[in-house]
């Protein structure tokens, strides 16, 4: 019985010490990604917050393909590009909040003038990232990479909804649970009934109460 209980224990601590490892790998990961991205707001490391994945991705603006880097967290998308001023860094240009994004593969895209190899290559690998009113249609380097990225997208989309679902649900409910608790506030205090009504009479007391004070005043 205590060599299993101890065998119990040393289990636990190793998962205990392999959790920790991996938080300051997380950690250490989030800092050195806040040191390579130019021109953002120092908040890229939150408690939260997980490194997934970052790649080169192909945008297309104004009908050309631009070559962008892309960082994807547990709950964001960062787009950078290659910094002009500092060699290995990258100069910020845009992030999105995934609870609020959409994936899509399905591209009907209209082309210009000759289709060579590359570019049937880059429409081939493409896909639409959406976030209210920015749009974003992109490329990967290969196919592999394309569903790598969408798959990665869609799952941790997936996971800030049902996130933030759960939260709003519980905020709902604290938000009932305090109105009920108004509710038989006034109830003890001005009778039983409905919230309503027990407000309404706290009201008609209160104005009755302001009315008596001034006939006093006027009369006294």
């Amino acid at each position: 019985m205590n060599i299993t209980h101890a065998l119990e224990n040393m289990k636990n601590t190793a998962m205990h010490i392999n959790e920790k490892s991996k938080e300051a790998t997380s950690y250490r990961k989030l800092f050195s990604i806040q040191n390579l991205i130019i021109g953002m707001s120092n908040d890229i490391i939150e408690p939260t917050r997980k490194f997934i994945k970052e790649g080169t991705l192909y945008q297309l603006i104004k009908g050309k393909w631009k070559v962008r880097y892309f960082f994807l967290f547990n709950d964001r998308l960062i787009c950078t590009k290659s910094s002009t001023s500092e060699k290995g860094k990258y100069s910020f240009l845009e992030k999105v909040a995934l609870r609020q994004v959409e994936v899509s593969t399905n591209l009907k895209m209209k082309t210009k003038g000759e289709v060579t190899a590359q570019k049937k290559k880059l429409m081939e690998n493409s896909f639409k990232i959406f976030h209210r009113q920015i749009e974003f249609i992109v490329s990967a380097p290969t196919e592999e990479e394309k569903d790598d990225w969408v798959n990665l997208l869609k799952q941790n989309i997936k996971t800030c909804q049902d996130k933030h679902a759960f939260l709003r649900e519980e905020r709902k409910k604290a938000s009932n649970s305090k109105a009920n608790r108004t509710k038989e506030y006034f109830d003890s205090l001005y009778g039983t009934g409905t919230g309503t009504e027990s407000l309404s009479n706290f009201r008609q007391a209160f104005q009755d109460a302001k009315e008596d004070k001034f006939k006093k005043e006027l009369f006294a």
